[in-house]
């Protein structure tokens, strides 16, 4: 026993988020995507809404991995407004219910409690990315305080750090 522990106390080093395999780096979010955060539509315009492109909000988690449709939808028009995502993109709440993460797949909009990030796909894996974030869910929490509404703004999630393995250990 005392072979393994020596084994993995030589193999990790210590980061800023914890200990982590030697070869593996740490990188902030807005190095590994582009961080997008949402807006809603204005539900005064009727054009905009009862589209075929899914918006997404807080209630369209539902403790899942993956949100294929939404309660809402909203028009070409209503786009025209707003940055489409692409698919794959991973989405965190950063507002009121902070740390649920999921990963949308279709193109979508989303509300202004989601901080989107359309990863760099030469560096990190859309998976591996939704379970880093999954596993700091208490680190956000932490990290957007009490206040009435917690709240992570956009420039503080983009520096959160992550740890960053090459590609293809992403991918197993």
């Amino acid at each position: 026993m005392p072979k393994i522990s020596f084994y993995r106390e030589k193999n990790l080093k210590k980061t800023e988020i914890g200990e982590i395999p030697r070869e593996w780096e740490t990188e902030i979010i807005k190095n590994i995507g582009k961080v997008v955060t949402g807006k809603t539509p204005s539900t005064k315009v009727p054009e905009y809404w009862n589209g075929n492109i899914m918006f997404v909000t807080p209630t369209d988690y539902k403790n899942q991995k993956y949100i294929s449709k939404t309660e809402r939808y909203i028009s070409p028009k209503a786009v025209e407004k707003n940055k489409l995502l692409p698919p794959y993109c991973v989405l965190t709440v950063c507002i009121a219910s902070i740390g649920e993460v999921a990963i949308n797949t279709q193109p979508c909009v989303t509300n202004q409690q989601i901080n989107a990030i359309v990863p760099k796909r030469d560096l990190i894996d859309t998976e591996f990315l939704f379970y880093s974030l999954k596993n700091r869910s208490k680190f956000l929490k932490r990290l957007a305080g009490f206040t009435t509404t917690p709240i992570i703004k956009k420039s503080t999630f983009e520096k959160i750090k992550l740890p960053l393995p090459p590609l293809e250990e992403q991918k197993n």
